[in-house]
């Protein structure tokens, strides 16, 4: 599950409902996700470990769970814009030793995404330990990792700095780590899932250059991500701070890549600036320079053979959601990766969901010449392109996204992969 913010949150709770719903969940063993794309499993996992209630409960598309997270998708909204108090300097220095851990903002986001992914208040303190998550195998539910961006040291990095591949830091339950800090088996039993999926979705600790919040920010040590000193294989003590998996990679692909994973339904919900395909692009160009080994024998491609809109401005205007790609180890293993691409589709637009289809029409109708603003761009807002930096949506917008989700995760596990070379 991509980053994507609430956007790729409300995608992503679909399609974990639509692969549920085809009885396909128990085939995948690992849950990989990135920002956006853990909001719904913090919601499903603290739902089932804490109050031990069935997935089938919970995401029967009428059940109570999936009508109060439609409801509240508004909450995190709140999240960003409480940020704003958190700088007056009285608060600031109340705060001070909530930064010394994990950045004083960092509870303010956690309430929030609790708050809209949980179908529950609760406070934020106290909450499942990640160790805990080893139980959700019994629950049908794939083991979660959650995706984040390593750097060495104490603090947010001041300089702008450029995530490689071997910075790409796994929060889990079966091990914790990233190549250049080392791994970690104890770190699980550290993190509560809160922290988890908000040190992954920490786009408030963006380089500077690129953060859409002032630099006051990182001056006050207000951020999402956290600082954490683990024991080392030699024994030694290693400081390292942790922000958002998605400056480093925003696919969640490159865990289930060393674990071996032979078969990756991935969910693309990212920003497509500047091609509609810009997370995959910049995944596959950095994977055999920097992933020991990789390298992609064959690029996206359509079931019926077409190749990835060329054009640069193709936004989400799409051929088709459905794209696959095979990826090759040098000891001959081979990954076979199914991208589900979110966008429209102007061939699957009458087969879509039909509250899906109304909800598109009428916000295409009212906002044709709205833009947005996000990441220092403008651009239209009609659905499903509404810009990352927005958090809040209204019940019919989450509705609209989430049932797109579920469509297709039905589409992907109905459509044949394309024959691949076997050369």
């Amino acid at each position: 599950m991509s980053g994507g913010g609430i956007r790729s949150g409300a995608v992503s709770l679909g399609a974990i409902q639509g692969i549920f719903a085809s009885h396909a969940l128990l085939n995948y063993e690992f849950i990989s996700t990135v920002s956006g794309g853990g909001y719904p499993v913090y919601g499903l996992l603290d739902r089932m470990l804490r109050d031990e209630i069935a997935l089938r409960t919970l995401l029967r598309e009428r059940s109570k769970y999936i009508r109060d997270v439609d409801r509240q998708a508004a909450f995190l909204g709140r999240a960003l814009r409480s940020l704003a108090v958190v700088t007056e300097p009285t608060i600031s220095v109340a705060m001070s030793w909530l930064s010394r851990a994990y950045g004083s903002a960092q509870p303010i986001y956690i309430s929030n995404i609790h708050l809209s992914f949980t179908g529950v208040a609760r406070p934020f303190f106290g909450e499942q330990l990640l160790q805990n998550a080893r139980d959700v195998r019994r629950y049908g539910f794939p083991v979660p990792i959650f995706g984040t961006s390593a750097s060495i040291g104490p603090g947010q990095p001041r300089d702008d700095y450029d995530y490689h591949f071997e910075d790409f830091f796994e929060l889990s339950p079966a091990g914790s780590g990233a190549p250049r800090v080392g791994y970690f088996q104890s770190l699980g039993a550290e993190i509560t899932l809160s922290q988890a999926v908000a040190i992954s979705a920490a786009a408030i600790d963006a380089p500077p250059g690129n953060s859409q919040l002032p630099e006051i920010f990182k001056v006050l040590n207000i951020g999402l991500g956290g600082n954490f000193n683990a024991r080392g294989k030699d024994g030694n003590i290693v400081r390292f701070y942790l922000a958002d998996g998605g400056f480093t990679e925003n696919l969640g692909l490159l865990p289930l890549l060393r674990r071996r994973c032979t078969e990756i339904l991935a969910f693309d919900n990212s920003d497509e600036h500047p091609h509609p395909f810009q997370a995959w692009i910049k995944f596959s160009t950095r994977l055999a320079t920097e992933e020991k080994g990789w390298s992609v024998r064959s690029e996206l491609r359509s079931a019926t053979g077409d190749p990835v809109p060329a054009q640069a401005d193709a936004g989400w205007h799409l051929p088709h959601h459905i794209w696959d790609a095979q990826l090759e180890h040098e000891s001959g293993s081979r990954v076979h990766v199914r991208l589900v691409k979110l966008g429209v589709s102007p061939q699957a637009f009458a087969n879509y969901p039909p509250a899906v289809r109304r909800f598109a029409e009428k916000t295409w109708a009212r906002e044709e010449k709205q833009t947005c603003r996000g990441a220092g761009l403008s651009r239209r807002c009609s659905f499903p392109l509404e810009a990352t930096v927005r958090q809040s949506f209204r019940t019919d917008e989450f509705r609209a996204y989430r049932l797109l989700g579920s469509w297709l995760a039905t589409q992907a596990l109905q459509t044949d992969p394309p024959t691949f070379d076997p050369r």
